[in-house]
């Protein structure tokens, strides 16, 4: 897997969305505990996993909080505020939810 980079990250903005790049606007939808609710984890979780099962020569990225511009197809930050919930929150939803891990 190649190291994200600010220069990485330009570049997968430039791409657009493609067989290994999905720009989502949001994913952060929380209950009244600040948690994400069930509907975001298994939006996350179905995403992750249909990345994970395409067969491809390079790694597949996932950009949360942008969207492609209907114009350029290029990604471009979402116009909605959004307030990034902590890694952790999202780095557990997909070990403790599926088996085998996907890597």
């Amino acid at each position: 897997m190649a190291n994200f980079t600010e220069d990485l990250f330009q570049q997968l903005m430039e791409r657009g969305e493609c067989d290994y790049v999905d720009y989502k606007e949001s994913y952060f939808a929380r209950d009244s505990n600040g948690k994400l609710t069930e509907d975001a984890k298994i939006s996350f979780i179905k995403d992750v996993l249909a990345f994970a099962n395409t067969v491809r020569e390079t790694s597949a990225y996932i950009i949360i909080g942008a969207k492609e511009d209907p114009i350029t197809k290029k990604g471009i930050p979402s116009s909605s505020s959004i307030d990034i919930p902590d890694d952790n929150q999202f780095s557990n939803i997909i070990p403790s939810n599926t088996s085998p891990c996907p890597k």
